[in-house]
């Protein structure tokens, strides 16, 4: 199936209008495959979300029409803080990949 056919996209939009909303003055970028446009049926939808009054980072899975929404929450000078060996056994070391695919959807700054 072309990936313009999938709903990962209309997925992404209908989550980042609702933190427009939610959280106007925040960042809100699109990550992994579907920002590099290599997505497909089995792919989940990731999501980095910047903000500067978060204490700790985190993140946040769930699922939304059968596919997974896994959302990574970020506040830069936290993370500078953090031991980068522990955040890096946290994530897998994915988070590098996050940061070097994403895709700002939302960035009012």
């Amino acid at each position: 199936m072309p990936s313009d056919t999938l709903p990962h996209r209309n997925i992404a939009n209908i989550i980042s209008t609702q933190f427009m909303h939610h959280f106007p003055d925040e960042s809100l970028s699109i990550s992994g495959s579907l920002a590099v446009n290599h997505h497909n049926r089995n792919s989940d939808i990731d999501l980095l979300y910047l903000s500067e009054k978060l204490s700790n980072n985190f993140k946040i899975v769930f699922y939304y029409q059968e596919i997974r929404i896994y959302i990574v929450c970020l506040n830069r000078a936290v993370l500078l803080r953090e031991s980068y060996q522990n955040w890096l056994q946290y994530y897998n070391c994915s988070i590098f990949s996050y940061l070097t695919s994403a895709i700002s959807c939302y960035d009012p700054h």
